[in-house]
């Protein structure tokens, strides 16, 4: 489920990994029109409860490059989480 504007929705992909996947369901679900252009993902800390951070660079439908970050203890989620921070960014950058 995300919520855009306020509205819930739920979006489905499939993809080679749960990044790939998520960048589909968002532009099957026309929520956005963009593809990754480049991934990075490390480790912040040692451990079980280690914080991640992942870097995201997007290409926008306008020919537009954003990029987005995010930490989370999770890298999968610190993914999704940077993938919407860079698509933040070109909303308001377009907005």
């Amino acid at each position: 489920h995300i919520s855009i504007d306020g509205i819930g929705r739920e979006l489905r992909g499939h993809g080679n990994g749960p990044i790939d996947a998520f960048v589909q369901a968002l532009n099957k679900g026309d929520v956005a029109d963009f593809k990754v252009l480049s991934y990075t993902e490390h480790a912040l800390e040692q451990g079980a409860q280690a914080q991640a951070i992942a870097y995201i660079q997007i290409l926008t439908s306008s020919a537009a490059t954003f990029f987005g970050a995010a930490i989370d203890t999770n890298i999968e989620l610190a993914a999704v989480k940077a993938v919407l921070s860079a698509l933040n960014r070109s909303q308001h950058y377009h907005g």
